[in-house]
């Protein structure tokens, strides 16, 4: 057993890292994570768990949501009692963690953050609020209530927020033009503490929404694979014990993790984890999506086949490898149907092309050119278990 005083050692070293990484070696970081109570030496840590390539202390206790919007890292602190400054949002140097602007916060108890390209997302732990706010002086933009009394942390994906239902195991999808929730994720992830905190969106050519756990239960980051609609365990986010929020640079592939108990923000290069498109394993060979999803006037569907098992017909002499066309009487048929099970609309095409991408669109209408409701639709591929669930709005 280590004493009190080498625990406390060593989590002094963890948190006062601030040094990247060069050339995958750097001296200045710690040469021992704590592990769910233990302590273990890199070695010895889970293949899957990225490098660690950066760490700096936050600036305050209390830490919780991070967002990235291209230029600064903004962290939120709750003012809880391991706050000293206080409820505050930060825009922070996304390197070393030095504070550019400190700002009250909006109510108390700060806590999600998310970007969206042109605003900052916010939401309150306490009163389940949720805020759209112009990063010029921090000033409110627009308003609702969350479709949780706790939105811990929230992320954005190009057209929806989502957000932690806390002390739930769900995570919320909500139409920002309305506030209303259309739909949600539960999070059924291994883990020996389900409770989802931080939120980041991943969007690669294979999108994904990594979560982290929180309050101390488990440090486990875990993604949501939107292709299979299934979750795929991740990696333990070390030296983090509580983490609580998540951020992701698209550019660089960083993801910042802010420690709720540590009072660190930690940084990882993530480029080699998560679901890579090359490794999703369509099923009997084809590739069948939509985006947005949900959508309110027009979804793209994007479709392969990658099966070799379908008779390819040559399109002329000139074609050479695995590429080839296959016939229109030959073709899988994709239908659309409600949830009930019944048949809305069939989509044709003349013909498809083995091993390269067809894209057409869905107005939402069904096969007489009438708009359907609102609702849940499911695209499915004829003769082959499985589909993928359409969300349709006003």
């Amino acid at each position: 057993m280590f004493s009190r005083k080498a625990v406390a050692f060593i989590f002094a070293a963890v948190c006062l890292t601030t040094a990247r990484v060069q050339d995958g070696n750097d001296a200045s970081l710690p040469e021992y994570y704590i592990l769910r109570g233990g302590i273990k030496s890199v070695s010895d840590l889970d293949r899957l768990t990225p490098p660690l390539i950066n760490a700096f202390a936050a600036p305050d206790g209390a830490m919780r949501g991070l967002a990235f919007d291209g230029q600064y890292l903004w962290a939120a602190n709750s003012g809880d009692d391991n706050s000293i400054f206080g409820p505050k949002i930060y825009r922070l140097d996304p390197d070393s963690g030095t504070v550019i602007t400190a700002y009250n916060g909006i109510v108390d108890h700060p806590c999600g953050l998310a970007w969206d390209g042109q605003y900052l997302w916010h939401s309150t732990y306490i009163g389940g609020t949720i805020y759209q706010l112009d990063t010029f002086g921090l000033t409110i933009v627009k308003t609702f209530i969350a479709p949780t009394t706790h939105p811990f942390d929230l992320a954005w994906d190009g057209n929806h927020l989502y957000a932690v239902r806390g002390n739930e195991p769900y995570i919320s999808v909500i139409d920002t033009s309305t506030g209303v929730e259309i739909d949600s994720i539960e999070a059924t992830y291994t883990s020996p503490n389900v409770r989802p905190f931080g939120l980041a969106f991943l969007g690669r050519n294979a999108p994904q929404l990594l979560t982290c756990d929180g309050n101390y239960g488990s440090n486990l980051v875990n993604a949501w694979n939107f292709y299979t609609s299934s979750w795929v365990d991740q990696w333990a986010g070390e030296p983090t014990i509580y983490p609580s929020g998540l951020a992701y640079d698209s550019v660089t592939e960083r993801l910042w993790v802010s420690c709720y108990d540590r009072d660190s923000i930690y940084v990882y290069d993530v480029s080699q984890v998560g679901i890579d498109e090359a490794d999703i394993e369509y099923v009997h060979g084809v590739q069948l999506d939509a985006r947005p999803n949900p959508f309110s006037k027009t979804t793209r569907i994007r479709f392969m086949i990658h099966d070799p098992r379908y008779m390819i017909e040559e399109a002329n002499q000139n074609i050479s490898g695995s590429e080839g066309r296959i016939s229109n009487h030959q073709c899988p048929e994709i239908g659309i149907y409600d949830a009930k099970g019944g048949l809305v609309k069939s989509l044709y095409h003349e013909s498809w092309i083995v091993n390269r991408e067809s894209v057409f669109s869905w107005d939402g209408t069904d096969m007489y050119g009438e708009q359907l409701a609102p609702g849940i639709y499911f695209l499915k591929l004829q003769h082959v278990a499985g589909s993928v669930k359409l969300v349709k709005l006003k």
